[in-house]
């Protein structure tokens, strides 16, 4: 078994989450390019002729171009492959997106893919698979933690650093925030 050091920990993350937008881009953009292959020669005539603005039919009921519309610019290929260009992005500056990104992300392929199969929602799967193993932290060691800041680790150590601070008000440079957090590894 070898021992891990905070570097290696967070690379795996941050490639984790690289994955993750990998495989929500090309899903996204294989979406947009499938719709626009099957619809766009019979229908991009009428997506810029105003006749989906005022449809007789209603919304209910659509053409072959409302329905090529919404399978292609009005789908959800544009808005997943931002999330996942955005999530290439966080990975490569060492942020871990929040569990409740993965959560939404799995429950909707979940839906999706009771729903509708075969379709390509178990990409949405993986990559929601993904996220939320990489937003698992490890339990921190807090003797080691200790040790680098020089205190002891006999019991009463934390008790005895709490009371030290208790009146007093945090300073900014002891609560980082996250993003302090991401840019002082990106320097280092």
């Amino acid at each position: 078994m070898s021992i891990e050091t905070d570097g290696s920990v967070q690379d795996r993350r941050s490639a984790k989450v690289r994955w993750a937008g990998v495989a929500l881009t090309l899903l996204g953009c294989g979406h947009l390019a499938g719709g626009l292959a099957m619809t766009a020669p019979r229908d991009i005539g009428s997506w810029f002729s105003a006749t989906l603005w005022r449809p007789d039919e209603g919304v209910v009921d659509m053409s072959p171009a409302m329905s090529g519309f919404w399978l292609t610019i009005g789908s959800f290929g544009a808005p997943v492959t931002i999330l996942g260009m955005l999530l290439v992005w966080l990975g490569r500056h060492g942020i871990v997106p929040p569990r409740w990104m993965a959560w939404t992300l799995v429950t909707w392929s979940a839906i999706a893919a009771v729903i509708l199969e075969p379709a390509p929602w178990v990409v949405g799967l993986g990559a929601g698979g993904l996220l939320l193993s990489a937003s698992q932290r490890p339990a921190p060691d807090l003797r080691e933690q200790r040790n680098r800041r020089g205190a002891s680790t006999g019991p009463l150590t934390g008790i005895a650093l709490r009371l030290k601070t208790l009146g007093q008000a945090p300073r900014r440079h002891d609560v980082p925030d996250k993003c302090q957090h991401a840019m002082l590894r990106r320097y280092e």
